[in-house]
């Protein structure tokens, strides 16, 4: 998983990790503020993973998240871009101005 793609959805991740690895601390969190050294540092420390263990584990819950329509992926290709409707809430606020 691209960690580009994991800081672009952190938020909404970092419910999902703090589930997984309930033993961390509020602090620890705080640490890792959507960094990924940091998150795998502190999954080798608190849980002895590996640092490949920790990466597989991150992956595979962001996996689930990017995949999930709350997370729709955005294609960054300017013709496709163009070529997409643009939403009913934005044509709102477009139509305001």
């Amino acid at each position: 998983m691209d960690w580009d793609t994991i800081e672009a959805h952190w938020e909404q991740l970092e419910g999902a990790l703090r589930q997984e690895w309930s033993d961390l601390s509020d602090e620890d969190w705080e640490r890792i503020r959507g960094q990924h050294s940091s998150l795998l540092e502190t999954l080798q420390q608190h849980y002895g993973y590996t640092r490949e263990e920790a990466q597989r584990r991150v992956d595979a819950i962001a996996q689930r998240y990017c995949d999930a329509p709350i997370l729709p992926r955005v294609e960054t290709h300017p013709e496709v871009v163009a070529a997409m409707p643009d939403p009913p809430f934005m044509r709102a606020i477009a139509n305001k101005h």
